[in-house]
């Protein structure tokens, strides 16, 4: 059997550059995760049930919310069976995991109202890669820079004069464009598409925020490949250095950081 080529993801890179020691023990040593979250649970069976109501055709037979809490309780319920210790899941402060896990449920369900609100007002279009299959939750693999690049884009919509990449978020605001500028790369170099803007869908505020195309060319496959490598030869070099911050609280791997941690995971050289 042909040995699996060696990947990375934007989200990798994102990781990396926050916190190359919670990449480290996220990726590269795979310490256990005993810290579960409501709010992934939560993501996940936003984009579920998006997906199942776009290719529905919009029906309004389609229960979305339905959609959502048959995946959003599944997911609680692995968690559980993972971590019964609902004092060690991740959550805001001040607010008990329980309270946390019915009120991100209720939230989940009110945002897929507002998005199918959305949808119908703005009508705006997902394109099809053919006959049968709506360009959401794209896969995807592409070498950009000499590294294997693998995702998932979550729309992709066609309008007149050419077509967009919309990402949906359901926490807080993105601060950056590099993963919609792979996207963009994504679908112009596997598709042939013409990328004209790209966007964010935030579900807890209901807003679009869009990205020009003039913004996003300044991340260029060059760039972009750069960018890459120097995540490749980071890891290949075991260059993993912990940065403490506000981000610490909420991260699901604190337990064995080498400077935050109860039982850190020593670093192997």
């Amino acid at each position: 059997m042909e040995e699996l080529r060696k990947h990375r993801s934007v989200s990798q890179l994102q990781k990396y550059s926050n916190c190359s020691e919670e990449y480290r023990l996220t990726y590269v040593d795979k310490v256990p995760k005993d810290r579960p979250a409501a709010w992934l649970a939560q993501g996940t069976a936003f984009h579920v049930a998006v997906q199942g109501w776009e290719e529905s055709g919009r029906s309004p037979l389609f229960d979305i919310g339905q959609a959502f809490a048959l995946s959003y309780d599944g997911q609680i319920e692995e968690f559980k069976q993972k971590q019964p210790d609902l004092n060690k899941w991740l959550r805001g402060p001040r607010t008990a995991t329980v309270d946390d896990i019915s009120a991100r449920r209720a939230k989940g369900i009110q945002q897929l109202q507002n998005y199918v609100d959305y949808a119908d007002s703005d009508n705006f279009v997902i394109a099809y890669i053919d006959d049968y299959t709506m360009a959401i939750e794209v896969d995807f693999e592409i070498e950009i820079g000499g590294v294997v690049i693998r995702g998932a884009i979550d729309q992709i919509l066609m309008h007149q004069d050419g077509f967009e990449v919309r990402d949906l978020k359901t926490g807080n605001r993105e601060a950056g464009m590099l993963q919609l500028a792979v996207y963009v790369l994504v679908v112009e170099k596997i598709f042939g598409w013409y990328v004209k803007k790209a966007s964010y869908y935030y579900a807890k505020d209901n807003k679009i925020v869009t990205i020009s195309r003039s913004d996003l060319d300044r991340y260029d496959e060059a760039y972009l490949g750069e960018l890459f490598r120097t995540l490749d030869r980071g890891i290949d070099n075991k260059v993993f250095l912990p940065n403490p911050g506000s981000n610490c609280m909420l991260c699901p791997v604190k337990k064995y950081c080498r400077e935050m941690g109860e039982t850190p995971k020593p670093f192997e050289a």
